[in-house]
């Protein structure tokens, strides 16, 4: 008798095992996806990623390789590569390494070499102007300070540059000088080839100015006048044989010879010799080396345009004397508060001796005629190492080249331009009444005349000058009644 199969009617019991089935379906299928995932990401890390595409390379990338492409050519014709035998004896040729290229603006590249044994920076400093040329350049600077024996820097400046134009007014910082200002601090008076700023101390040491008439020597003393005029402490002794420069700063001068006699700038400078004397007196009384700046030892500030008229003129007995104050004043007058500003347009080495250049810690030349007269100002050899003032161009006004105390070569700079609105406008916030220190408290002697009288603060104090009191604050070289 065949069994009969018995088949469960359907009910609840049979959908739950139906759903069951289904999630345990999903379930199987998630671990799977999950451990295929595992497994990919452990492997992949076992096997690099596929190479992707180079990025393309920028703008300043491709000027850098075409920058050194042009060095390795350039350099052997340059003489700036050195030929060399390997130890099977055969020849090959060393090149500076062109370490890296800094983009200091728009228009200027610095370039960093690493100098090989048997050439210098002073090999650089001499093939300035061909280096310019060699990178297609308007001009090149050769720079010491790169803190490594071994590597040398070379400003490459382009065409057009921000140096060829003048300076927009919005820079120079002696249009937002408030009257009354230190003068031991560092002003700002141009920019340099790298776009930094120019900053020199009134009172570090004595300034030589020297370039062609029309190349700016003139509004660069004029900066100076004016950021001198507007700090405290600092009296202006101006000495003008030209009659004209220093119009602006009549009424801040302490001392204002406009005179083409050479006796009475001769008395000027007696007189300054005299003060200078007297504070070293003081100083050595007091136990000091320095002078304080203050009230009581302002600054003096002594400048003199034209130097040529005072130490090459027609008059043979009084050129040794003029020539030999100034040359007191600048060797001494540091330590006693005292500063000297020359100029000149005629650098030549009778305005200009050896003897006396070599005194002054801040030498600056505009363009001049030739390279001689660059040496002349700068010193000698600085024309062969890349400091040469007749390689300025006749187009370029106030473009000039800078040599620091100690330093080896000369720094090219821009210096700023003032209209002769902005002079006036300067000079009539310089008035005395905007200063702090009044000429008044000023302990100066009276004239040479009588210089070996004791120090005076006040005209009434000294019999001489009592009923003169414009004498004594204006200096305009009336003679004591």
């Amino acid at each position: 008798m065949a069994l009969a199969r018995v088949v469960p009617a359907p009910g609840r019991s049979t959908e739950l095992i139906v759903m069951t089935q289904q999630l345990l379906s999903i379930l199987i299928g998630v671990v799977s996806i999950g451990g295929y995932l595992l497994v990919c990401g452990f492997a992949a890390s076992f096997f690099p990623d596929a190479p992707k595409p180079p990025p393309a390379p920028s703008d300043r990338d491709v000027e850098a390789e075409n920058l050194g492409r042009r060095w390795q050519y350039a350099a052997p014709d340059l003489g700036l590569a050195l030929k060399r035998t390997d130890a099977l004896g055969n020849p090959w040729t060393e090149v500076p390494a062109l370490e890296r290229v800094e983009f200091i603006n728009a228009d200027c590249r610095r370039l960093i070499f690493r100098l090989p044994p048997g050439i210098t920076r002073d090999d650089f400093g001499k093939k300035a102007e061909a280096l310019a040329g060699a990178f297609g350049m308007s001009d090149a600077e050769v720079e010491r300070d790169t803190g490594r024996a071994d590597l040398v820097a070379v400003l490459l400046i382009r065409p057009n540059s921000a140096l060829t134009r003048d300076l927009p007014s919005e820079l120079n910082p002696v249009l937002r000088m408030v009257p009354g200002a230190s003068p031991l601090a560092p002003v700002s008076l141009g920019l340099l080839s790298s776009g930094d700023p120019l900053k020199l101390s009134l009172f570090e040491a004595s300034w030589l100015v020297g370039g062609s008439p029309g190349s700016g020597k003139s509004v660069f003393v004029q900066q100076l006048l004016a950021t001198a005029a507007l700090t405290s402490n600092c009296e202006l002794w101006l000495l003008d044989p030209k009659e004209v420069e220093f119009a602006f700063w009549e009424a801040r001068a302490t001392r204002l010879v406009r005179s083409p006699e050479l006796a009475d700038h001769i008395a000027c400078l007696e007189e300054l010799v005299a003060v200078m004397d007297a504070r070293y007196a003081e100083l050595r009384a007091a136990g000091k080396r320095k002078a304080s700046i203050g009230p009581e030892m302002p600054l003096i500030l002594l400048v003199i345009d034209e130097l040529a008229e005072l130490t090459a003129s027609g008059d043979k007995k009084g050129n040794p004397v003029a020539g030999e104050l100034i040359r007191r004043l600048v060797a001494k007058g540091r330590a006693a508060g005292i500063c000297v500003v020359c100029a000149t347009q005629k650098p030549s080495a009778d305005v200009v001796p050896t003897s006396l250049r070599d005194l002054f810690g801040y030498r600056i030349a505009f363009r001049c005629g030739t390279n001689a007269q660059s040496d002349t100002i700068l010193g000698n050899g600085q024309a062969q190492l890349g400091g040469d003032a007749s390689r300025i161009s006749t187009s370029t006004r106030g473009l000039g080249m800078v040599l620091g105390d100690g330093e080896r070569m000369a720094r090219r700079f821009k210096s700023f331009y003032l209209s002769d609105a902005e002079l006036v406008a300067i000079a009539e916030r310089a008035t005395p009444d905007n200063l702090d220190a009044r000429r008044a408290v000023v302990p100066i002697p009276c004239t040479a005349a009588h210089a070996v009288l004791p120090l005076f603060k006040t005209p009434a104090d000294c019999p001489e000058c009592a009923a003169n009191r414009r004498h004594f604050f204006a200096g305009e070289g009336v003679a004591c009644p």
